[in-house]
C-alpha cells in the first residue's frame, strides 16, 4: 500500500528579534505591490491560528496530491514565500524555489492553491503595532 507523507516545517531562516535602542524591527521596506510597509522580522513572529501542528493538519487534509504523479514513488520540496499582512491576511504567495524530480508545476500549483486556503493568521507585532511580515514555508511531500 502506498503511503504519501506531506511534511511542513519552517525555514532555516532565524525568525528572532534583533532589537536595538532605536528599531526593534529591522528589515523594514516599502513593498510597492502591496502598497504597505513589510517587515523582515517581528518582535512577535506572525502565527498560524491553534500554532503549528494546526497548519500541517490544515496542509494535510487539504492537499491533493496530483493524479498524473500517483503511481510515483519520491519526494518534492515546494518553498513558498508570503506576506502576513497587519490584519493577518495571507497576500503575495509566491514559488521561491522547488526540488524534486517529477511533476513540479503541478506540485507547486496545488501548494499555493491549498496556502491560499488558509486561515488568517495572527499577524506579527511591532513596537506594540500589528504589522505586515514576510515568511517562508518549505512544504514536503513524500510518496513511499
Amino acid at each position: 500500500m502506498r503511503s504519501i507523507w506531506i511534511f511542513i516545517f519552517l525555514s532555516g531562516i532565524s525568525k528572532q528579534s534583533f532589537a536595538t535602542d532605536t528599531l526593534k524591527c529591522p528589515g523594514g521596506y516599502f513593498d510597492s505591490t502591496l502598497s504597505m510597509n513589510v517587515y523582515d522580522f517581528a518582535e512577535v513572529e506572525p502565527s498560524y491560528p491553534g500554532g503549528f501542528s494546526e497548519m500541517v493538519t490544515f496542509i494535510n487534509q487539504n492537499l491533493v496530491y496530483p493524479e498524473s504523479a500517483r503511481n510515483v514513488c519520491g519526494s518534492s520540496k515546494v518553498f513558498v514565500e508570503f506576506v502576513v499582512s497587519a490584519e493577518g491576511k495571507i497576500l503575495n504567495l509566491e514559488v521561491v524555489k522547488s526540488e524534486g524530480k517529477f511533476f513540479m508545476e503541478e506540485m507547486e500549483t496545488e501548494v499555493l492553491r491549498v496556502l491560499a486556503l488558509m486561515p488568517d493568521w495572527i499577524p506579527g507585532i511591532c513596537n506594540g503595532n500589528k504589522v505586515a511580515v514576510k515568511y517562508r514555508i518549505p512544504v514536503k511531500v513524500e510518496i513511499d
